[in-house]
């Protein structure tokens, strides 16, 4: 597939693709698999304001899509055609996988916004694979190709840790991508990670009624491959384990350094972001916050910030900026923040 087309991070194509389907154009989102191109789409759907129907685009010959049949008695036919409801952005799957005798089927539902005598309010939105993602994928046909517009999705942490915050994903594997955003989609080996294989470790950990770590790497293991199973698996022991109340009523962090320090620094980040900077925190979080070394204290920082109602949210970051000790720090990511907000 050719490079030429927009590349975007899932906020930014959100917005592109609702204007260009607002003005009636249909929009294929390009990616490797498991990155939330059909997620996404319901996203985009939603946040127009109407329904959505998927169809996963292979699973259908064109006779599947709409069909005549003759009423002898009558001598009449009757149109069957797939029952997609009112007021529905159609979302077709894996368009890229499909023979050309199907895309040409596809065709005649973009160019024409209709399927048999039923005809759509909205034009459609298409995911597809591209022939480098060892998905089986084809090239599209130019006739095609020139109907729709080409968007191409990238892989975005930050999107993903917003919208995980906002769809139950556990605290442990949010501030386990943070720490470790490469982690997020990482295609090395059979089972890989990527943003989809994330949410279905999520489901797996919290049907553990109880602590099992051979239970863990296995099932893990099975979904994003062993070597970040058991990152994950020490990574979350050292989060669960650690009391923040106590670390900071001593006022440090018993830790050597590396996974160990970044786990208990971000368990520490998710306490305060529950419980506030309560005043008699300051003196202890000054403490531990003097004795962290480096990019710690950047991750100290980092873990206060939160996401509400799509937003970033600073207001732990603001209320720790009454003491003395963070000003500067604070006053330094804030202003990084904004100038990744401009870009």
């Amino acid at each position: 597939m050719s490079t030429n087309i927009p590349r975007l991070k899932p906020t930014q194509l959100k917005e592109t693709a609702k204007r260009l389907l607002l003005n009636g154009i249909s929009t294929i989102i390009w990616g490797p698999p498991g990155i939330g191109k059909t997620e996404l789409s319901k996203q985009i759907a939603e946040e127009i304001g109407t329904g959505h129907y998927v169809i996963d685009a292979i699973s259908y010959l064109p006779s599947d899509l709409v069909t005549c049949i003759p009423d002898k008695e009558k001598s009449t036919l009757t149109e069957y055609t797939i029952d997609i409801p009112d007021d529905t952005i159609l979302i077709i799957d894996d368009i890229s996988l499909c023979e050309e005798y199907q895309i040409k089927a596809y065709m005649k539902i973009i160019y024409e916004k209709r399927l048999g005598n039923k005809r759509f309010k909205y034009p459609c939105i298409l995911t597809a694979n591209r022939t480098t993602d060892n998905t089986g994928a084809r090239n599209l046909i130019d006739a095609f190709s020139n109907r729709v517009s080409h968007l191409e999705l990238t892989i975005s942490s930050e999107d993903w840790i917003q919208w995980a915050s906002e769809n139950s994903i556990s605290n442990d594997i949010i501030s386990f991508i943070k720490i470790y955003p490469d982690k997020l989609y990482n295609r090395d080996g059979i089972a890989f990670s990527t943003p989809r294989t994330w949410n279905l470790v999520n489901k797996f950990l919290n049907s553990l009624e109880k602590e099992n770590d051979d239970l863990f790497v296995s099932g893990v293991g099975s979904l994003i491959g062993l070597e970040t199973a058991n990152q994950l698996l020490c990574f979350t022991k050292y989060f669960k384990d650690f009391d923040p109340e106590e670390c900071i009523r001593r006022g440090k962090i018993d830790s050597a350094d590396g996974i160990e320090l970044y786990a208990k620094i971000m368990a520490l980040g998710t306490h305060l972001q529950k419980t506030g900077i309560k005043h008699e925190y300051t003196k202890g979080l000054e403490s531990i916050f003097l004795n962290l070394e480096g990019d710690y204290k950047g991750t100290f920082i980092g873990s206060l910030i939160r996401y509400n109602n799509g937003e970033k949210d600073i207001s732990i970051l603001l209320e720790l900026n009454k003491v003395s000790t963070f000003k500067d720090y604070i006053k330094n990511t804030i202003s990084f923040m904004k100038e990744g907000e401009k870009k």
